[in-house]
């Protein structure tokens, strides 16, 4: 049964693109406000940037993103000034243990001491709970025929959850793998279309659906980042 947690999910069958892309990228923007919010007013977030050595390329770049569209580069500027002086006091801890003749016997993970990102930490558990609760979801027969009129899951998102349902609901795991059937060989047909119409004598016969067909099979493969819900 659906709860109260996943209706976001079931909402988003309504809208354009892959629900668990949207749902997560919604929840990502949520949570970085949410620190950027906190570094403000509490130690907390800088010790856990720090320890981990700052964000991924991604959420480091959401992070900017963020706080310039709340007016400051404050939360950056602090977040990293605290950064830089953690690492260069690990890189002159490095330096006088080089000094002093300090061999280490095996090559360190991480010269200064950097830890997966926190956020992609967070969103991890996020995108567990999320599938978990995708599934129940598909447990009741109304939302799957609303399912069937979406955009459907993108392949990347697709896999685990149809992974998670063979273990879980053998119901879900059978609607799913035919489901997805269905729209390989829709999408399918559209490429043989759509390469077929390059030939000029068939370009009369293309059409709009078919002319997007190379990019919407990227986006059946991979998904959508959802760039406008980080406006």
């Amino acid at each position: 049964m659906l709860d109260l947690g996943n209706y976001d999910l079931a909402a988003a069958f309504r809208l354009d693109g892959c629900p668990l892309c949207r749902v997560l990228s919604e929840g990502e923007i949520r949570a970085m406000d949410a620190f950027i919010e906190e570094s403000l007013q509490l130690a907390e977030p800088q010790r856990v940037f720090c320890d981990h050595g700052g964000f991924c390329r991604d959420h480091a770049w959401l992070f900017h993103r963020r706080a310039a569209l709340a007016v400051t580069g404050l939360p950056v500027a602090r977040m990293y000034e605290a950064l830089l002086r953690r690492d260069i006091g690990r890189l002159e801890r490095l330096e006088s243990d080089l000094a002093s003749g300090i061999r280490r016997r095996d090559a360190p993970k991480s010269m200064l001491g950097r830890a997966p990102c926190p956020l992609c930490d967070r969103g991890a558990e996020r995108s567990r709970a999320k599938v978990r609760g995708l599934i129940a979801a598909l447990e009741e027969s109304r939302l799957r025929d609303v399912y069937l009129e979406s955009d459907g899951l993108c392949m990347e998102h697709l896999d685990v959850v149809g992974a998670q349902a063979l273990v879980t609901s053998q119901e879900v795991a059978s609607f799913l793998i035919r489901d997805l059937r269905r729209r390989l060989h829709a999408l399918e047909e559209r490429l043989v279309a759509y390469e077929r119409s390059l030939d000029y004598r068939s370009a009369k016969d293309r059409t709009a659906r078919d002319a997007d067909a190379w990019t919407d099979v990227v986006r059946s493969y991979v998904g959508d980042p959802f760039a406008i819900v980080d406006g």
